[in-house]
């Protein structure tokens, strides 16, 4: 069941997405997707709950999560990481 999750999660987005999305790291969305399988809901930020329970669901796009990710976890323009930035650019 554990792994189920998981999938479930990352159907539709890879860990690695969602920590750009959510300007949040993989380690961090690794243990809110654990608290989240686990039920452990008390522990998870409301706004990540809300974002998997939309993952999990068949109700919602991809662009409609996407969305909610740009109005709840939106990156200011001084944080983005410049190494970021320097990879794109040699890409």
């Amino acid at each position: 069941m554990k792994e189920l999750i998981i999938l479930e999660i990352t159907k539709s987005f890879s860990i690695t997405e969602l920590s750009k999305l959510t300007n949040k790291t993989r380690p961090t969305i690794y243990k809110y997707v654990n608290e989240y399988e686990n039920k452990n809901f008390d522990m998870l930020p409301y706004s990540f709950k809300v974002l998997f329970d939309m993952i999990s669901s068949d109700e919602y796009s991809k662009e409609e999560i996407v969305n909610y990710c740009k109005r709840k976890f939106h990156v200011k323009e001084s944080e983005i990481d410049m190494s970021e930035v320097m990879n794109l650019l040699n890409n």
